[in-house]
C-alpha cells in the first residue's frame, strides 16, 4: 500500500538497497522507507502525542532513538551522523532528550551514544562555541588535514590554499582565529619550522 503510494514498483522489494535505482527511484526509496518507519511513539508502539513520561530516563531508550532516527533519515554508515541537526531532533520527537541529557547538544548525543567511534568534531553540521579555543584541536585538525590532503613533507604546507580549509570543515577555525589566512594557520601550528613566507 504504502509503496502504491510513493508510486514504487513492487519488484523493488526484493532488490538489494540502492541496486540499478535512478535518482528518482532512490529518493521514492528513502520517502518508503520512512512512511515504513512512521513516527518514533509509533516505532515504540505508544499511542499518546507525546513520548511517555520518564521514557528518557532508560539511557537504552536513547540508543533505540538514535538507531530509529538514523534509520528514518537514510543513514548508513557513522559518516552520515556528521549531518545530523537539532531541528531534525526537534521534528522527530528528540527535543525533550536533547534538551535535558544532552545540554541541547546534537554531537553531545551522537558522540555519547557511539563513543568508540572516532569522531572528528570539526565535521558536524554546527562545531559547538567553545572548541576552537583549545590550541590542541587546531593541531588535531591540521594532522588531519594534512592526511587529507596527502601532504607529506612540511614544504608541501605552501600549497595549502583558503579554499583547501574550507572544502574540508575548516572554515570557522580559520576564520575566527587566523583571520582567514592559511599562512597564519601553518606558521602557528609549526613554529619551529623555517618557513619561507615568500
Amino acid at each position: 500500500e504504502k509503496m502504491k503510494l510513493v508510486e514504487m514498483d513492487e519488484k523493488f522489494i526484493h532488490r538489494s538497497i540502492n541496486e540499478g535505482f535512478s535518482g528518482g527511484e532512490k529518493k521514492r526509496n528513502e520517502i518508503l522507507q520512512m512512511a515504513l518507519l512512521g513516527t518514533y511513539l509509533e516505532y515504540i508502539g505508544c499511542n499518546d502525542k507525546t513520548v511517555p513520561r520518564g521514557h528518557w530516563k532508560n539511557k537504552e531508550n536513547h540508543k533505540i532513538y538514535c538507531e530509529y532516527l538514523f534509520k528514518k533519515l537514510g543513514y548508513t554508515t557513522m559518516d552520515d551522523c556528521y549531518k545530523i541537526s537539532k531541528k531534525v531532533i526537534h521534528n522527530n520527537y528528540g527535543r525533550g532528550l536533547l534538551a535535558h541529557y544532552y545540554n541541547d547538544s546534537p554531537i553531545k548525543l551522537v558522540t555519547s551514544i557511539y563513543p568508540n567511534y572516532n569522531w572528528l568534531i570539526w565535521k558536524f553540521h554546527q562545531v559547538p562555541n567553545d572548541y576552537w579555543k583549545d590550541i590542541k584541536h587546531h593541531k588535531e585538525y591540521m594532522k588531519w588535514l594534512k592526511l587529507e590532503l596527502g601532504y607529506t613533507t612540511m614544504d608541501d604546507w605552501y600549497k595549502i590554499s583558503q579554499k583547501d580549509i574550507h572544502n574540508n570543515y575548516g572554515r570557522g577555525l580559520l576564520n575566527r582565529y587566523y583571520n582567514g589566512s592559511p599562512i597564519k594557520l601553518v606558521t602557528s601550528i609549526y613554529p619551529n619550522y623555517n618557513w619561507l613566507i615568500w
